[in-house]
């Protein structure tokens, strides 16, 4: 199956359902796992539709394909900035590329960076005791690893 080809059809598909594509998987043996998102939760009747979609689009008697449409799972790193976007005000992860971790909120997306916040205790500049500051960090996309929700299950 063409690659492009494939890619162009779930990118129309997904945003004809109001969702984007975040990732297509293939495997030697012609498997193709496509992963679709939106700002709200793809049901599981747009992502059939779009299942169905890319099965019209090409010929299972010209080629044999095993296809699987889903969304990311709740583990996933993000992938495309948008994912970013639909996260805004949650709770999320980064790993930097130099080994720093950062969890906060998601308070702000740009097209170089992120700004996470975030509370934390620290000890007082006079006398015994605690107290709570609000930090931020500012991190660009160039030095992001991987980033992932962080899921508060209370």
């Amino acid at each position: 199956m063409n690659q492009t080809a494939l890619h162009s059809v779930v990118e129309a598909a997904a945003e004809k359902a109001g969702l984007f594509l975040v990732e297509i998987k293939s495997s030697a043996d012609n498997r193709f796992s496509v992963f679709i998102d939106g700002d709200d939760h793809p049901t599981l009747k747009q992502l059939t539709g779009i299942h169905r979609e890319i099965e019209e689009a090409f010929d299972r008697e010209v080629e044999d394909y095993g296809l699987e449409v889903s969304s990311p799972g709740m583990g996933t790193a993000f992938k495309v900035k948008r994912q970013y976007h639909k996260h805004m005000g949650r709770d999320i992860k980064v790993l930097a590329l130099d080994g720093k971790e950062f969890s906060g909120i998601l308070d702000e997306v740009n097209e170089e960076d992120i700004v996470l916040s975030w509370e934390e205790r620290v000890p007082k500049e006079i006398g015994k005791g605690k107290v709570t500051i609000k930090k931020t960090e500012r991190i660009r996309f160039e030095d992001i690893k991987e980033t992932k929700r962080i899921y508060n299950f209370k």
